[in-house]
């Protein structure tokens, strides 16, 4: 006679919402940062279709005959305001929602980069606690007097070499 044997495979668990966003690394959720790199990306986009734009050229009464448009938006146009037709509306909204959503995952990218760069440098250059030893001695002096220990006590549980300063007072 056979044994029936179960086996439990940790991967076929189903997992809630709250425990697949806790498996998830902190490198790789958003930050406040995102906002601000979306809108510089917005606002470069922006700049460069202005700078682009031919200037001389919409200040001659050609340009109004000929169907002058200045256009914003990179690599779709999500702002095209034509001079022949101003009450075209300027804004076409399929180039503004394909733009904005590689704007987005521009933005996020960059904010993980910038998350991952900080964790990294926090653990290659941990924070020192003491500069100097001036700056030691400063913090347990401020903190055995506070508890009026004599100073000679307060090296002796340093277990430092600084020697004891007269105080003036």
């Amino acid at each position: 006679m056979e044994k029936e044997v179960k086996i439990e495979y940790k991967s076929a668990e189903r997992f809630s919402i709250k425990e697949f966003i806790k498996k998830i690394p902190p490198v790789l959720i958003p930050t406040k940062r995102i906002s601000i790199i979306l809108g510089s990306i917005f606002f470069l986009v922006i700049i460069i279709g202005l700078v682009a734009v031919p200037w001389t050229s919409i200040f001659s009464i050609s340009s109004l005959s000929n169907g002058f448009q200045i256009k914003l938006g990179l690599p779709w146009t999500f702002f095209a305001m034509d001079m022949a037709n101003p009450e075209k509306i300027p804004i076409e909204f399929k180039g503004f929602i394909l733009d904005f959503i590689i704007y987005f995952i521009l933005a996020y990218l960059i904010d993980i980069f910038v998350s991952y760069i900080k964790e990294r440098f926090k653990k290659t250059y941990p924070a020192k606690l003491y500069q100097t030893e001036m700056d030691k001695r400063n913090l347990y002096q401020g903190s055995y007097k506070l508890k009026n220990m004599p100073e000679k006590d307060m090296l002796r549980n340093l277990n430092t070499n600084i020697k004891p300063v007269k105080s003036k007072s």
